[in-house]
């Protein structure tokens, strides 16, 4: 890791970016661990097809918001379509390593049921929230 990355990581865990819920969105999506009840809820205004703003609100571990930060300021600006891509990719490495910490992968999976949220109520229905479970 360089020097650089080192700062931005520390600046992500002292000052976590988008802790809140968003009043104005378009998709929300919650991400559960039934093991433990720990809890990420997302929400996102996507415009264009672009996430314009995203939030979260978590109950859990603490490094739900380092984690949550470094994501969501990732995919802001990126296309729905783009950051399910980065989502996919972190989980997918997540659960093929030996690390056992249950918290990020909430993180990408409130982010995998907004996506669905979002989705589902362009296809026309009425869906207030998506819940996925780790």
């Amino acid at each position: 890791m360089t020097e650089a990355q080192k700062l931005e990581a520390k600046e992500h865990y002292d000052n976590p970016k988008n802790n809140k819920a968003l009043k104005v969105y378009n998709a929300k999506g919650i991400g559960k661990n039934p093991d433990n009840f720990g809890m990420v809820e997302m929400t996102l205004l996507v415009e264009d097809g672009k996430i314009k703003e995203i939030g979260y609100e978590f109950k859990g571990c603490p490094t739900i918001a380092f984690n949550s930060s470094i994501f969501s300021e990732t995919v802001k600006n990126e296309t729905m379509e783009e950051a399910l891509d980065v989502a996919n990719d972190l989980l997918n490495r997540l659960n093929g390593s030996e690390m056992d910490d249950e918290c990020p992968k909430m993180v990408l999976v409130s982010f995998q049921a907004a996506f669905q949220n979002y989705t589902n109520n362009k296809n026309g229905e009425e869906e207030k929230e998506k819940v996925l479970f780790i």
